[in-house]
């Protein structure tokens, strides 16, 4: 296995997540109240930090309230995001398994 498919398969993996992802289109840390449940507040910090870059260039952006701009915006910062954490996770089962066969072959 090359280290191109991972890659390949981490971008098409990214697809579904992101559009899962998407449907709150808004930071859905503002407003909760301070007695929220912890998994509340971990959907909306996780929310946030996958859409932080949409975020960010929502606030650089004098025409970002258009909608459809805050959809695609968002989107996209949200499938680059996946895209990398999937990869990360992709290459670190990777490392770890080439580390493990390492570490069974000087035993045996």
């Amino acid at each position: 296995m090359g280290m191109v498919r991972p890659v390949k398969i981490a971008l098409i993996a990214a697809i579904p997540i992101a559009i899962l992802n998407l449907p709150p289109t808004f930071a859905i840390d503002v407003g909760l109240p301070a007695d929220a449940n912890w998994f509340l507040q971990f959907i909306a910090a996780e929310w946030v930090v996958m859409h932080w870059l949409g975020i960010e260039l929502g606030r650089l952006d004098p025409y970002y309230h258009y909608l459809s701009l805050d959809i695609f915006v968002l989107y996209l910062s949200s499938y680059i995001e996946w895209a990398l954490v999937l990869i990360a996770a992709f290459y670190a089962f990777l490392g770890l398994r080439r580390f493990s066969r390492g570490l069974s072959a000087n035993q045996g």
